[in-house]
């Protein structure tokens, strides 16, 4: 027996997708990127005041299915902190995710530009090798500008394993698995295991635009 869902999936997604579809690059938090059709919106300019550290950006709204085998791909757990690279070369992390009926989701992007994302200070400790007793060196560290989210999500990392992070950061500059992260300028104690909130690097991401002009620096932890 069909049902409406079934005559809507049937009928009015293939238009949608159709007419008002593009082709874009969806990565998630800690997986590899594939090519989907996505709907997406207007860009808005949006303000939310001089004291925040993200007061001026830009959002878009992007319509996918969740039906990866789909005729126009999907993806079917949307996370927040994925990515969106859309058919400009423009970079989008996803910050709110609203599932809809009939196997679409809508996802509320905000444009990832360097100027804009990384304000703040982030202290990295860069693995050197392992020390005498087993254990890891580390080597001089430094500071680098970067955005640190304090942000559970569940991500995959580079044993494979299912997990769930601490916190994610966006750098400026590239880093190592095994490498710390700390939020702040941590620069003056040479171990990171010294310091609390200095957290272990599990996964990394480098994710260009378009133009390999830009990239979207990810550490995971």
């Amino acid at each position: 027996m069909t049902t409406l869902n079934d005559q809507f999936l049937a009928g009015s997604v293939p238009s949608l997708m159709n007419i008002s579809g593009e082709t874009v690059t969806y990565t998630p938090v800690g997986g590899a990127g594939v090519n989907i059709t996505a709907i997406g919106g207007p860009i808005e300019n949006v303000n939310h005041g001089a004291s925040d550290l993200r007061a001026h950006w830009r959002e878009r709204m992007f319509t996918i299915t969740t039906d990866p085998s789909g005729t126009y791909g999907g993806v079917a757990a949307p996370g927040e902190g994925d990515v969106i690279t859309d058919a400009n070369g423009d970079l989008w992390i996803v910050e709110d995710i609203n599932l809809e009926i009939y196997g679409l989701a809508d996802l509320r992007c905000q444009e990832q530009t360097a100027d804009q994302l990384l304000q703040q200070t982030v202290t990295y400790w860069a693995p050197s090798g392992p020390s005498a007793t087993g254990g890891a060196t580390f080597a001089s560290p430094s500071a680098i500008s970067g955005r640190w989210e304090d942000r559970n999500i569940l991500f995959i990392d580079e044993t494979g394993k299912e997990t769930r992070s601490q916190s994610v950061v966006y750098l400026a500059s590239d880093v190592k698995l095994g490498g710390y992260l700390a939020l702040g300028d941590q620069t003056g104690t040479a171990d990171p295991h010294a310091i609390d909130d200095a957290h272990e690097i599990k996964s990394w991401q480098k994710i260009p635009n378009k133009s390999a002009t830009q990239f979207l620096r990810r550490a995971v932890l």
